[in-house]
Order: structure tokens, then C-alpha cells, then sequence
């Protein structure tokens, strides 16, 4: 039963208060209770069935008392129990999460506690018990898990397990504490070593040789052999786990190809860490980004997913979600998340976050909301020159030429190096708004300042065939011819082919209508530039043939048809 920060609270001050009825008027311990025996408190246990849970903790309760003097140990009856948890609003029947369980041991000012899970069996009783040391929830000796027909029986064997520990342990756990805190970690030591010959699968003893050797600066390596043997006792160890986690960091820092496979072993502990304490928000963010880090996106997706559900409104959590959705290229929740985490928390749309907004609206053909994006960008870091390029190239992509030129000028402005190969982007957008002349300016500044020759070349290229894709008179056709001369002068190998089809396309459209024209006009002039026309024509098509062979040989065939004609002219106007 897990319980605000509030609701715990107000059980520390009301428990507090209740607390008395083992004491006297003038807080003193009954007679028959031995005031410096140890105090044990035994919670309801975790079970589906509302009754069995109560009943379980009651037979441990009974089953100790009986089996263990008062003298020696002080079990806290059920009645004080229920008073304190009645007193504070909890229910009776109900096991308490963790902190609960600790923070009642604490008031009922009991020294340790047990918890444990019961099921009901087709044959009997099944429970599985631990005792947890009430200055630190962390500090759990595990009892076992139990069978028996019957629930005092299974009870019997709790109990016996519980005696095994405290009488082997707990005295000897209290006594090394006390000396190491002392300074005498030698006779610690001995009393942890003492108490491991008594009952080697204690916890409690390991985990004051731990701090020990954690204060000592002992090297990580040797600090793993405890860690392991804590674990091999209490797999669900916090604390082991934990300091594994430090440990496995510390050594893969020294293997930085993880050769050893220490990175590796911090992430299984990571996630063994994760099964022990599923609830912690916090720890599911490091999994998330050690998975992430070491390319296993697959595995923390969908654990991170569930946990941004499980721990709503947790920026970090939400903020590793958005990064592994762009790692994963899974834009349309990446989008979804990115919108919600920008209105939850503005402090994270920095640069980065800008630019994965826009991307993930770009990738996705959104231009509309990728301009958007790009246009916060540009607001927010104007000086930034990558933003404003980003911008005019989805402005281009919805076809607003202007201001996608108005935002490469910007990008110019902010850093003049960032805009690679200037005059031809400026080309190339003065080109989407339909301004040819502009477009043709920039790109013989772009030869003259020496910029990168093929996208020179290239951009001449496309320039000339817009011009001819839009050419109807004779003028328009000579224009494009011109600036296709031009292009094939500068044209590199890629596009080369293209522009002597282009070319040769151009001067086959200029030829016939002169061809024809002449046959009344009968100019030497006029057959003479239709020849030479003609002649570019046969000699460009053939060696722009593999860019459009199917064309190439239609418009030779046309050529082929058009040259008696054009010979006849030069040698019967010419005289």
C-alpha cells in the first residue's frame, strides 16, 4: 500500500502519539518486559486474500513469542499495532509498502521488523520472509521461503529461521557497527568474521565488512567479492546492487571498448536493480540512457515507455523517451512527445530539441509544422546560421522562394562560412521564386569566386533547363541556349552528359524555325546561323545520348530530315 508524502507524514506524528500501550504512565517498560531487549515488529503480510495476510503475520507473531523468552526479545502485539495504524487512517488488513512498514517499525520504536508474501496452495501454505533492520529499510537479511499444510506449521518454520539469524547475528551486526564507528575496524572485523562462522549467509554482517571497506578506499575490485557474496544471498539486494552499479562504472572507465565486459555487467545489474525497486523513476532514467548508450534501443524503449505512463509528468523520463523515439526514427510519437514536453517544461527547448523538432517534422514531409519549429529556432538564435538554413529549405520546399531567400541571406549574414558554396544556394532560391536573371548572376559569381565546381556546374545546369522547360519563342530558346552554352563550359563529369543533351536540344529548336522561316525570308544570314545551329545539334545529342537515348535518337532523326534543307538554303542564298 503505497501512501503519499503527505499520508506518511501524518503516520509519523499520529504513530508517534499512539505509541504507548506497552509502556507504563511515566514511559517506562512493563516489569515483566526486559527494557534493553530487542524489539521486533512483524507487518501484515503481502497476499491476494484480505484475510490471509493478516492471519500470516499473526501466527509469526505467536510462534516467536512462544518460542522466544520476553526476556531476551520483545515481540510488538497485534494490538498496538492496529491501534497506531487505526489512529492514522490505514487499514488493519492491508500490508504496507516498504517505507510504511519502516516508518511503523520506527514509531513502534522496534528494532527490526518482518515482512514477507503468503499464498494460499493446493496443498498448504506457501510464505517467503524477511527481517529488515528498522534504522535502514535497505538492510534486508532474507529468511527463505516456507511450506507447510497448515498456516501455524509454515509459521513454525518462519520462526525458526528468524531465531537462526537474530541469535547468530544481530549482536554481532550491533557490536561491528558500534566498533567501526569507533575507529576499531580490526575488532569489527572479527565481529562480522565471527558472526559469518555462525551463519554464513548473513547479509547484515557483509554489509558492515562493506562500509568498511568502502571507508578504507579499498580498490573497487576487491570491494566486488563482498557486493557478490551479498548478492548470492539476497539477490534483490539494494544496497549490493547499488554499489555493484559504482563499481562496474568505475573498472569499464579503464575498459573503453568494454573488452572485459564490465559495461556490459552494469547494465544486467542495472536491470536486476530495476526488478528490485520498479516503482524508482529516477533508476529507470539511468537504464534508460546506459541501454541507450550502448546501442540497445530495443530493450529500452519499450521499458521507458512504460514508465513515462507509470510516472506521469517526470521531465526526465519524458525527455529520454523523446531522445530514444529520434534514435529509433519513430517521428509521429517523437512529434506527439516533443509538443507535450515543450508545454510541460520550456527550459528543455534548447537547440538540440529545436532541431529534432524540426527534423522529425521535416522527415515526415510535415513542412508546415517543420517551418514552425525551424521559425522558433530562428527566433530563440537568430546568430545561429544552421538554423536559418534549415528554414529556407523547408520555405523552399512549400515554395516560398522569397523568404526562403530572405532566411539564406540571414544564415549569410550570421556566418558566412556555414553558407557552403553561397552564390549557388542563393542561385538555387533565387531560381525556386522564378527569378532567372538573379539566379544566373550568382551562378557566374559562384565561378568567379572558385566555389565548389560541381555544384557550380550543377546548378547551371539546372538553371538551363528550367529555362528551357519554359522557353516558347524564339528569344526565350536563345536565352536558354546561352546560359546551356555557359553550363556546358563548367558542367562536371556527373552532370555532363545532361547538359550537351540540353544544349544540343536547345540548338535544334533555335534551327528549325529558321529553317523554315528562310525558305521565304531566303537569307544567307539566316541559313548560315541556322547551319551553324543545326551543326551544335548533331554534335551535342550524340555525346548527351546517355542522359535520354530515346529522345537523343528522335531528335536526331528530326536533324537528319532538316539538313538537305539547310544545306540547299547556304548553297542557294549564299552566292
Amino acid at each position: 500500500m503505497d501512501r503519499t508524502p503527505r499520508a506518511l507524514a501524518t503516520m509519523a506524528v499520529v504513530l508517534y502519539g499512539t505509541f504507548g500501550a506497552s509502556l507504563d504512565a511515566h514511559g517506562q517498560a512493563p516489569r515483566s518486559m526486559n527494557p534493553n531487549a530487542p524489539k521486533l515488529v512483524v507487518v501484515t503480510f503481502k497476499s491476494s486474500d484480505k484475510k490471509l495476510g493478516p492471519d500470516a503475520a499473526e501466527a509469526v507473531r505467536d510462534k516467536i513469542s512462544g518460542d522466544v523468552s520476553y526476556r531476551s526479545l520483545y515481540v510488538v502485539p497485534k494490538n498496538d499495532i492496529n491501534a497506531t495504524l487505526e489512529a492514522s487512517g490505514y487499514s488493519t488488513t492491508d500490508a504496507l509498502s516498504s517505507s510504511d512498514a519502516n516508518l511503523l517499525s520506527k514509531q513502534l520504536r522496534g528494532d527490526e521488523y518482518i515482512e514477507g508474501v503468503v499464498t494460499k496452495t493446493a496443498t498448504g501454505f506457501t510464505m517467503e520472509a524477511w527481517i529488515v533492520l528498522t534504522r535502514d529499510q535497505s538492510l534486508v537479511q532474507p529468511l527463505g521461503g516456507f511450506d507447510a499444510g497448515k498456516l501455524d506449521q509454515v509459521a513454525d518454520k518462519v520462526s525458526r529461521a528468524y531465531q537462526d539469524v537474530h541469535n547468530k547475528t544481530y549482536d554481532n551486526e550491533k557490536r561491528c557497527r558500534a566498533l567501526s564507528r569507533e575507529g576499531k575496524t580490526a575488532d569489527a572485523l572479527k565481529e562480522a568474521e565471527s558472526g559469518l562462522k555462525a551463519f554464513p549467509k548473513s547479509t547484515w554482517l557483509r554489509y558492515c565488512q562493506l562500509q568498511i571497506a568502502k571507508e578504507k578506499k579499498t580498490p573497487a575490485a576487491d570491494l566486488l567479492k563482498t557486493v557478490e557474496e551479498i548478492r548470492a544471498n539476497d539477490p534483490k539486494s539494494r544496497i549490493a546492487l547499488r554499489e555493484a552499479v559504482g563499481i562496474y562504472d568505475e573498472l569499464s572507465k579503464t575498459d573503453e571498448k568494454d573488452e572485459k565486459g564490465f559495461r556490459t555487467k552494469k547494465i544486467e545489474v542495472l536491470m536486476a536493480l530495476r526488478e528490485a525497486d520498479p516503482t524508482n523513476a529516477t533508476l529507470i532514467t539511468q537504464i534508460g540512457n546506459e541501454l541507450a548508450a550502448s546501442g540497445k534501443l530495443d530493450v529500452a524503449l519499450p521499458m521507458v515507455e512504460k514508465a513515462v505512463v507509470e510516472n506521469a509528468g517526470d521531465i526526465n523520463l519524458i525527455k529520454l523517451y523523446f531522445a530514444i523515439l529520434g534514435a529509433t526514427n519513430n517521428v509521429k510519437k517523437m512529434q506527439s512527445i516533443g509538443e507535450d514536453l515543450a508545454k510541460m517544461d520550456t527550459s528543455v527547448v534548447d537547440g538540440g530539441f529545436l532541431d529534432k523538432m524540426v527534423g522529425a517534422y521535416a522527415v515526415d514531409s510535415n513542412y508546415a509544422k517543420a517551418l514552425e519549429w525551424a521559425s522558433k529556432a530562428t527566433a530563440k538564435f537568430p546568430a545561429v546560421a544552421s538554423n536559418w538554413m534549415a528554414r529556407s529549405q523547408i520555405e523552399k520546399k512549400l515554395g516560398q522562394g522569397g523568404p526562403s531567400m530572405q532566411s539564406l541571406r540571414r544564415a549569410y549574414q550570421a556566418d558566412p562560412k556555414a553558407v557552403a558554396s553561397a552564390h549557388v544556394q542563393f542561385a538555387d532560391a533565387f531560381l525556386a521564386a522564378g527569378q532567372m536573371d538573379s539566379a544566373l548572376v550568382e551562378v557566374r559569381a559562384s565561378k568567379a569566386a572558385n566555389e565548389d565546381k560541381a555544384m557550380t556546374g550543377g546548378m547551371a545546369v539546372k538553371l538551363g533547363d528550367a529555362l528551357r522547360k519554359t522557353a516558347k519563342t524564339p528569344e526565350e530558346w536563345m536565352n536558354a541556349y546561352n546560359v546551356l552554352a555557359f553550363a556546358d563550359s563548367i558542367a562536371p563529369a556527373n552532370v555532363k552528359p545532361q547538359a550537351k543533351f540540353l544544349l544540343g536540344l536547345a540548338a535544334y529548336q533555335l534551327a528549325a524555325p529558321l529553317i523554315q522561316d528562310n525558305q521565304t525570308k531566303k537569307s544567307c544570314e539566316q541559313a548560315k546561323k541556322a547551319a551553324a545551329f543545326l551543326l551544335e545539334a548533331q554534335i551535342n545529342l550524340p555525346a548527351g545520348g546517355a542522359f535520354a537515348p530515346d529522345a537523343t535518337k528522335q531528335l536526331l532523326g528530326a536533324v537528319t530530315q532538316y539538313s538537305p534543307a539547310s544545306d540547299s538554303h547556304v548553297k542557294a542564298f549564299c552566292k
